[in-house]
């Protein structure tokens, strides 16, 4: 899991510098004293969209609807709870999802 760890740092480190190139990713992020390669910031830098195919994950699942109505602030937040969960769940449970922010803080 630690490499999805420092995807989601390399990918925070490109978003607020879109510029940057591989080499200075590393090098920034080493820095900061996370360890990450070249070949990691490159990947993720130019990687290209997923095209098509499959969904993975439980098929026939619709999106979540909000509970209250569709002007409020709060849809917004329910959303992005719900963002969040399907994120822990990938990278592994709550914990893991709480050591990655740990990490991403730091970035800030």
């Amino acid at each position: 899991m630690r490499i999805a760890i420092e995807v989601g740092i390399v990918r925070a480190y490109l978003t607020k510098n879109p510029d940057a190139s591989p080499t200075t990713v590393a090098a920034a992020l080493k820095a900061k004293g996370i360890r990450t390669s070249i070949s990691l910031a490159s990947a993720v830098k130019y990687r290209k969209p997923k095209r098509g195919g499959r969904r993975s994950g439980r098929l026939g699942q619709g999106r979540a609807k909000a509970v209250v109505g569709a002007g409020s602030n709060n849809s917004i937040i329910i959303h992005g709870l719900i963002a969040a969960k399907r994120l822990a769940e990938r990278i592994g449970g709550i914990e893991r999802a709480r050591e990655a922010l740990a990490v991403l803080a730091q970035l800030t």
